[in-house]
């Protein structure tokens, strides 16, 4: 399944979703989603930006989810890009 484009397709299309139907939300709906992903980790990296997401920062000693120290993590970023989206 890899270097099909599965996962950039499917964090596409979450990410479009969680914009367009929390749109009413608070107003202006949502105006940022957060993507936490390994440094280390190119495949998710690629992910991140094949699917829009920009590096926004670095965290540093992140926690896996099994509860050690792993590298560091990346927090990149979509915006919303247009009020109807």
């Amino acid at each position: 399944m890899r270097d099909r484009g599965v996962a950039p397709r499917a964090l596409r299309a979450l990410t479009d979703w969680a914009f367009s139907a929390f749109a009413a939300f608070a107003g202006d709906g949502l105006t940022r989603l957060e993507l936490l992903h390994q440094v280390d980790n190119a495949a998710s990296c690629r992910v991140a930006q094949k699917s829009r997401y920009a590096l926004a920062s670095l965290l540093r000693r992140a926690i896996s989810t099994y509860g050690r120290a792993t590298s560091e993590a990346a927090a990149s970023e979509a915006t919303r890009t247009s009020p109807g989206r």
